[in-house]
């Protein structure tokens, strides 16, 4: 990376008074120092900080340009630059092809032919220029980034870079392989003994590098579709790690307890006590299909299949305690798994007391008496 940031800064350095790395440094020096006055709130006439910034694009656009034909003018046709240059008259054309309503095939073909092209000019140059990183050569890493990203921009619409990043390894490992095997006259050839070795060490890195991308992609998929499993304990767990301040994600099998509880007191307010007792004699069935009501409301559907609905009732005076659990029966690292409990208390409510009668024309006082009934009610602590 150091040698990389050497090059650049060599690069940029201007050779002359009158060169494109002046002129660059003058529209880069000309847009800096604009913004540095907008932001330190410095007031200045609109038109000239409008010329100030049209003339600094002009400079910074021309030194670029300039710089850019002079970098990528290729002294020897056999060059990277070549490559480079046929990957930007691709992507041109296509550009062209698709302003003036071409067929899709063939937008598709010069578009891929840029691709091709700027994945091998890319690899080309940084062999011939030796970018490294720590020993390690990046050549064929950045030639797999660019496949990998046409290949997830063409092949994949809904834009899911995690099997690109996963591929990336592989990927990067063959371009550095295959060229150690095959001459571009398509003739097989056998490598050196030392650099098998180091082909040999490249591609088991790629594969355990891949395998463990993909292997974290998973872990995270399993958490994203079953949440409740971050609330196990993962102390001792070799793959996964809690960090101290990370904020938990709450088990589903606490609004699959509330949504229980809601089913509970719209079966059972303002019920005549005898019903009451008659649900709690059906309680099996009755919260079976409590369950079913109550799992419609987890977000979370793939791990719905994981929770289950157990009631436990209790006498208690002259009501009832029931206990709702919701019982978790998928992974755990505990023998027995683990439940969330509520506890609701059934009760009669008390009788009303009979207010006076008013009498009425033709009836005795008091003769007519209020229809009274016992109804349940209950609580869930």
């Amino acid at each position: 990376m150091r040698d990389i940031l050497l090059r650049l800064i060599k690069a940029l350095k201007p050779v002359q008074f009158i060169c494109w790395q002046t002129l660059f440094w003058l529209g880069a020096a000309g847009l800096g120092g604009t913004f540095l006055v907008q932001r330190l709130g410095v007031q200045i006439d609109s038109e000239t900080l409008n010329i100030i910034i049209s003339v600094s694009w002009l400079l910074a656009t021309i030194g670029g340009g300039w710089g850019a034909l002079i970098v990528l003018s290729p002294g020897d046709y056999y060059s990277w630059k070549t490559v480079l240059l046929l990957s930007l008259f691709s992507w041109g054309t296509s550009l062209l092809a698709n302003a003036v309503d071409a067929s899709r095939f063939t937008i598709f073909l010069l578009s891929t032919f840029s691709w091709i092209f700027l994945a091998i000019a890319a690899g080309w140059g940084c062999q011939e220029k030796n970018f490294n990183l720590l020993g390690m050569p990046l050549s064929p890493w950045v030639s797999g980034a660019i496949v990998c990203w046409f290949a997830l921009m063409t092949w994949n619409p809904d834009a899911n870079w995690v099997p690109a990043l996963v591929v990336r390894p592989l990927v990067s490992a063959a371009i550095a392989t295959v060229p150690n095997f095959v001459d571009w006259d398509m003739t097989f050839k056998r490598p050196p003994m030392a650099r098998r070795q180091q082909l040999v060490l490249l591609v088991a890195f790629s594969l355990l590098l891949s395998g463990w991308l993909q292997f974290h992609f998973r872990v995270q998929q399993w958490l994203t579709n079953y949440p409740s499993l971050m609330a196990d304990d993962f102390r001792h767990s070799e793959f996964v790690y809690v960090l101290p301040n990370q904020q938990m994600n709450l088990s589903k099998g606490v609004p699959l307890l509330s949504a229980a509880e809601n089913g509970l007191s719209a079966n059972l307010n303002d019920v005549p006590w005898p019903r009451v007792e008659r649900w709690l004699l059906n309680l099996d069935e009755q919260i079976e299909l409590l369950e079913q009501s109550a799992k419609d409301n987890i977000s979370a559907v793939a791990e719905q299949r994981f929770w289950g609905l157990q009631a436990i009732p209790l006498a208690a005076g002259d009501g009832y305690d029931l206990r709702l659990r919701a019982v978790w029966t998928g992974p755990t690292s505990e023998s027995n798994g683990y439940f969330i409990e509520k506890s609701c208390q059934i009760r009669p409510r008390q009788q009303a007391v009979a207010a006076p009668a008013v009498p009425r024309p033709g009836t005795v006082d008091g003769a007519e008496q209020p229809n009274l009934a016992l109804f349940g009610g209950g609580e869930c602590d």
